[in-house]
């Protein structure tokens, strides 16, 4: 093979793999957030979510209030909230508007012991990825009805 054959092959391989690789690098990312959402979600301790949340992270509550880290931290308490026993995402979908920037939105079920949904908090969280760490920057929560 000439090495001009062998650069046009080299290319139409490169050009062929490069979709299929960054797509598997998206799904790595994908996962990632997934994974930090639901340790976010099943933090058990303020201290355990703090380490999701940056420095200069606001948020919106779902009763509208606009919180720092530290008073969002302030009122933690851990998933489930009463009175649901356990917890779940739905709808749940991560995409990346920029090659540092993650954004997560979907809900989050509250349910009973008979399984019949409690609650329903509609969310979006924005991550930054900072000296190699994906942290929330915003999140915006709205109590959505659950389903007559």
């Amino acid at each position: 093979m000439t090495g001009l054959a062998f650069t046009v092959a080299l290319f139409c391989v490169t050009a062929h793999a490069w979709p299929q690789s960054q797509s598997a690098s998206d799904a790595i990312l994908r996962m990632r957030i997934l994974r930090i959402e639901d340790q976010w979600l099943h933090a058990r301790t303020a201290q355990e979510a703090a380490d999701f949340l940056a420095p200069d992270f606001i948020g919106v509550s779902t009763r509208g209030v606009i919180e720092t880290r530290d008073e969002r931290l302030a009122r933690f308490r851990p998933a489930p909230q009463p009175p649901a026993t356990a917890v779940h995402f739905e709808h749940l979908t991560v995409s990346f508007p920029a090659p540092a920037v993650a954004i997560a939105t979907g809900d989050v079920v509250g349910t009973g012991m008979d399984g019949r949904r409690i609650y329903v908090v509609a969310f979006s969280d924005t991550f930054c990825l900072r000296h190699g760490r994906w942290l929330a920057v915003h999140a915006q929560e709205t109590l959505a009805s659950p389903p007559a």
